[in-house]
Protein backbone atom coordinates (compact mmCIF):
# COMPACT_ATOMS: atom_id res chain seq x y z
CA UNK A 1 0.00 0.00 0.00
CA UNK A 2 0.79 3.31 -0.78
CA UNK A 3 1.31 4.73 3.12
CA UNK A 4 -2.41 5.95 3.38
CA UNK A 5 -3.93 3.19 4.83
CA UNK A 6 -5.04 3.14 8.54
CA UNK A 7 -6.44 -0.10 10.26
CA UNK A 8 -9.06 -0.11 12.66
CA UNK A 9 -6.74 -0.58 15.59
CA UNK A 10 -5.15 2.28 14.53
CA UNK A 11 -8.01 4.37 14.26
CA UNK A 12 -9.23 3.42 17.50
CA UNK A 13 -6.07 3.72 19.10
CA UNK A 14 -6.15 7.62 18.06
CA UNK A 15 -9.62 8.31 19.27
CA UNK A 16 -8.45 6.69 22.78
CA UNK A 17 -4.96 9.23 22.98
CA UNK A 18 -7.84 12.10 23.10
CA UNK A 19 -9.05 10.89 26.73
CA UNK A 20 -12.27 8.50 25.13
CA UNK A 21 -13.10 5.13 26.41
CA UNK A 22 -14.41 3.21 23.45
CA UNK A 23 -16.66 0.89 24.22
CA UNK A 24 -18.06 -1.86 21.43
CA UNK A 25 -21.65 -2.02 20.44
CA UNK A 26 -22.73 -5.72 19.84
CA UNK A 27 -23.80 -6.07 16.02
CA UNK A 28 -24.85 -8.96 14.05
CA UNK A 29 -22.18 -10.93 11.92
CA UNK A 30 -23.42 -9.88 8.76
CA UNK A 31 -23.00 -5.84 9.64
CA UNK A 32 -20.65 -4.24 7.54
CA UNK A 33 -19.78 -1.84 10.18
CA UNK A 34 -18.63 -2.27 13.63
CA UNK A 35 -19.85 0.28 16.01
CA UNK A 36 -18.56 1.58 18.85
CA UNK A 37 -19.60 4.30 21.89
CA UNK A 38 -17.40 7.04 22.92
CA UNK A 39 -18.02 9.91 25.42
CA UNK A 40 -18.86 11.54 22.22
CA UNK A 41 -21.33 9.60 20.90
CA UNK A 42 -20.81 6.67 18.25
CA UNK A 43 -18.54 5.62 15.54
CA UNK A 44 -18.49 2.97 12.87
CA UNK A 45 -15.72 1.28 11.03
CA UNK A 46 -16.07 -0.06 8.21
CA UNK A 47 -13.05 -2.25 8.50
CA UNK A 48 -13.24 -4.65 5.09
CA UNK A 49 -9.28 -4.71 5.33
CA UNK A 50 -7.94 -4.76 8.55
CA UNK A 51 -11.06 -6.74 10.00
CA UNK A 52 -12.84 -7.85 7.38
CA UNK A 53 -16.33 -9.03 7.40
CA UNK A 54 -15.91 -11.46 4.43
CA UNK A 55 -17.08 -14.76 5.89
CA UNK A 56 -20.01 -13.05 7.59
CA UNK A 57 -21.18 -11.03 4.02
CA UNK A 58 -24.39 -11.81 2.82
CA UNK A 59 -24.84 -9.17 -0.01
CA UNK A 60 -24.89 -9.52 -3.45
CA UNK A 61 -25.38 -6.56 -6.13
CA UNK A 62 -27.04 -6.64 -9.79
CA UNK A 63 -24.62 -3.89 -11.43
CA UNK A 64 -26.32 -0.54 -13.38
CA UNK A 65 -25.93 -2.91 -16.34
CA UNK A 66 -27.41 -6.34 -15.25
CA UNK A 67 -24.25 -8.32 -13.98
CA UNK A 68 -24.65 -9.84 -10.95
CA UNK A 69 -21.53 -9.59 -8.47
CA UNK A 70 -21.04 -11.27 -5.57
CA UNK A 71 -18.36 -9.49 -3.75
CA UNK A 72 -17.34 -5.80 -4.25
CA UNK A 73 -13.34 -7.11 -3.74
CA UNK A 74 -13.85 -9.54 -7.05
CA UNK A 75 -14.06 -8.61 -10.65
CA UNK A 76 -16.12 -11.75 -11.64
CA UNK A 77 -19.42 -10.81 -12.81
CA UNK A 78 -22.52 -13.17 -14.50
CA UNK A 79 -24.70 -11.34 -17.14
CA UNK A 80 -28.49 -11.70 -15.99
CA UNK A 81 -29.53 -9.04 -18.78
CA UNK A 82 -28.05 -11.37 -21.37
CA UNK A 83 -29.56 -14.45 -20.00
CA UNK A 84 -33.01 -13.03 -19.47
CA UNK A 85 -32.91 -11.30 -23.16
CA UNK A 86 -32.07 -15.16 -23.92
CA UNK A 87 -34.94 -16.10 -22.74
CA UNK A 88 -33.89 -18.22 -19.68
CA UNK A 89 -36.52 -19.78 -17.46
CA UNK A 90 -37.18 -18.67 -13.94
CA UNK A 91 -35.54 -21.79 -12.52
CA UNK A 92 -32.94 -21.49 -14.85
CA UNK A 93 -32.09 -17.67 -13.83
CA UNK A 94 -31.89 -19.76 -10.17
CA UNK A 95 -29.40 -22.09 -11.27
CA UNK A 96 -27.39 -19.76 -12.82
CA UNK A 97 -27.12 -17.19 -9.81
CA UNK A 98 -26.77 -20.04 -7.37
CA UNK A 99 -23.47 -21.23 -9.76
CA UNK A 100 -22.57 -17.86 -9.31
CA UNK A 101 -22.79 -17.42 -4.99
CA UNK A 102 -21.40 -21.50 -5.13
CA UNK A 103 -18.06 -19.48 -6.38
CA UNK A 104 -18.08 -16.76 -4.17
CA UNK A 105 -14.92 -16.69 -1.56
CA UNK A 106 -14.96 -15.83 2.08
CA UNK A 107 -12.38 -13.94 2.51
CA UNK A 108 -10.83 -11.06 0.30
CA UNK A 109 -12.67 -12.61 -2.79
CA UNK A 110 -9.80 -15.36 -2.78
CA UNK A 111 -6.97 -13.32 -1.74
CA UNK A 112 -4.11 -14.44 0.31
CA UNK A 113 -3.85 -11.30 2.35
CA UNK A 114 -5.08 -7.29 1.71
CA UNK A 115 -1.84 -7.15 -0.17
CA UNK A 116 -2.45 -9.31 -2.85
CA UNK A 117 -6.03 -8.43 -3.15
CA UNK A 118 -4.67 -4.74 -3.77
CA UNK A 119 -3.07 -6.16 -6.72
CA UNK A 120 -6.16 -7.91 -8.03
CA UNK A 121 -8.34 -5.36 -7.48
CA UNK A 122 -6.48 -2.67 -10.02
CA UNK A 123 -8.89 -3.52 -12.94
CA UNK A 124 -11.78 -4.17 -10.72
CA UNK A 125 -15.16 -1.19 -11.55
CA UNK A 126 -14.99 1.27 -8.63
CA UNK A 127 -18.62 1.36 -7.15
CA UNK A 128 -19.93 4.54 -9.35
CA UNK A 129 -19.73 2.22 -12.39
CA UNK A 130 -21.16 -0.84 -10.21
CA UNK A 131 -24.70 1.38 -9.28
CA UNK A 132 -26.64 0.53 -6.44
Amino acid sequence: FDGKFVSMSEMKSKIALTGRSITPVDTFKTDTTKWVETEGGKVGFISSMSENFCEGCNRVRITCDGNLKVCLFDGTEVSLRDALRAGVSDTELGWIMDNALGRKHFKFAGAEDMHQLAERVKGNRPMTAIGG
